[in-house]
């Protein structure tokens, strides 16, 4: 049997790699976690649109690499996912630096700088597709390095560093899809603030733990802790180990606070980039701290507006990658049989305290409100809402009414009872609850109503009597404070 070579060509292959399927929100995040590997303190991601001809730039003032570990770094598969790694490093397959930018530019520059000494090579597919697919990049002299534009940016932030690296994106091709230049930079410039917002989920950790500074074209990046778990209202469950082939992982599950429990503001906050608490429910999935996928039961329970606010942390280690599937974007994972055995007994156990959240809310209205305007009803094991006509209001309108009238007006609440827009309800509440708000009156049109139940109902009683009374009546429920106010404003 004879060996025979077969060696890729390199524009084909490289082409290819292209299309592996990269957001630029999680290119750049892959990049990043070099920095972070490199145990950088200060990461600098500058970006311009430039009249057409856009640079996105990547600097850490990490340990950078002498001139033989960044030519290694530049070959395409640098290092085989089979080796051991360190506990803190965030790389796999030796191709994330080349990939990632690939996907998105077609000239890829890295300098680095190691104890004083610069190095630089330069990967530009345009000139490897004229070279008759020979395997080659592109290594510069001192004068190509200082003359380039992006040796400003390598100053500002390594000057006075003895280490650091700045990886450059130039003729950046895949951002580009309209005719008209405004669009494109519009649509750039929004691109890189979704990349912002990866970023500020992704490495969250990193920031809260001060391991890591992001600085986004100058300003510094915060993260969002996706559990909200110094909310006094977050319900931070104990955390439950699983062991698989000697190696832990570690499982802690939160129950965010119900909106009623939150400021607005801050709800929508943690709804996140997209979804919504509905789609963002689930397993959230760390390894070494770094936020791989999140949003997803992996198939063990479904996403229903009852475990919106269920949201589990999963942290494993870079041993595993392979137990969980990670793809070399780290941006999906899949555990193994034997880890969703174990989840699910997991997941099964706090269901019910995600659910909670609600039940308990349902309870306290049914019993604290005696005077509701709509009621639930059961029948044939199916659930409706019927007006109450024995509401005080709706009753005394009743009888003031005569047999016609009342037909007619027994007709009008029929309708209305028959046609509750439940699916338009159900689907703005889920998409967006934050945002969702039911009718509520104006503090002069429910002093009005104040003054209505005081006349009609309640005439004599003494202040605090009706206080209790109306306290118990749907319009002035939780609404405590305004109550007093108009009992002390009334004569």
């Amino acid at each position: 049997m004879k060996k025979v070579s077969l060696l890729p060509k390199a524009s084909s292959l490289l082409y290819s790699m292209r299309d592996i399927g990269y957001s630029l929100e999680f290119a750049i995040a892959d990049i990043i976690d070099n920095s972070i590997t490199a145990k950088s303190a200060n990461v600098y991601i500058d970006f311009s649109w430039q009249s057409g001809t856009p640079y996105i730039c990547i600097t850490d003032d990490g340990y950078g690499m002498s001139d033989e570990n960044l030519q290694n770094a530049m070959r395409i598969g640098s290092q085989s996912p089979l080796l051991v790694r360190g506990k803190a490093d965030l790389g796999r397959f030796g191709l994330g630096l080349k990939t990632a930018s690939f996907s998105f530019c077609k000239c890829l520059t890295v300098i680095s700088k190691k104890n004083n000494i610069i190095s630089g090579y330069k990967w530009d597919l345009n000139k490897l597709s004229e070279s008759n697919d020979s395997w080659y990049v592109f290594k510069l002299d001192n004068s190509e390095i200082q003359n380039g534009f992006h040796f400003s940016l390598f100053n500002k932030y390594l000057s006075n560093k003895e280490s650091g690296t700045i990886v450059l994106w130039e003729d950046i091709d895949r951002l580009s899809c309209a005719k008209n230049n405004s669009i494109n930079e519009k649509n750039f410039n929004e691109n890189m603030n979704d990349v912002k917002k990866h970023i500020e989920l992704v490495f969250h950790r990193f920031f809260e733990e001060k391991l890591v500074k992001i600085f986004f074209n100058n300003c510094l990046i915060e993260g969002i802790d996706p559990f909200n778990s110094k909310h006094i209202a977050t319900q931070e469950m104990p955390v439950q180990n699983i062991y698989i082939n000697k190696e832990e992982v570690k499982v802690q599950p939160y129950i965010l606070p119900h909106i009623n429990k939150i400021d607005r503001n801050e709800y929508k906050k943690y709804e996140l980039n997209k979804g919504g608490y509905l789609h963002n429910q689930g397993f959230y999935v760390y390894r070494n701290k770094r936020l791989i996928i999140w949003g997803t039961w992996f198939n063990l329970l479904k996403k229903e507006e009852l475990n919106k606010l269920i949201r589990v942390r999963i942290d494993i280690s870079n041993n595993m990658d392979s137990l969980w599937k990670i793809d070399i974007k780290k941006s999906s994972a899949m555990p193994s049989k034997e880890i969703k055995e174990e989840l699910k007994d997991i997941i099964l156990k706090i269901e019910e305290r995600g659910k909670e959240v609600y039940k308990r809310k349902g309870h306290s209205l049914k019993k604290n409100i005696k005077d509701k305007i709509w009621e639930r009803k059961i029948s044939d094991d199916k659930v409706y809402f019927q007006i109450n006509k024995k509401h005080l209001l709706i009753n005394k309108l009743l009888k003031s009414l005569d047999k016609k009238q009342t037909a007619i007006f027994n007709d009008i609440i029929q309708s209305i009872e028959n046609f509750i827009p439940f699916d338009d309800i159900y689907y703005n509440y889920s998409s967006d609850n934050s945002s969702f708000q039911v009718g509520e009156f104006k503090e002069e049109d429910l002093f009005k109503l104040y003054n209505f139940y005081v006349t009609e109902f309640y005439q004599g009683m003494e202040k605090e009597e009706i206080y209790e009374k109306l306290i118990e009546h749907e319009f002035f429920y939780n609404k405590e404070n305004l109550l007093k106010k108009f009992i002390k404003k009334s004569k």
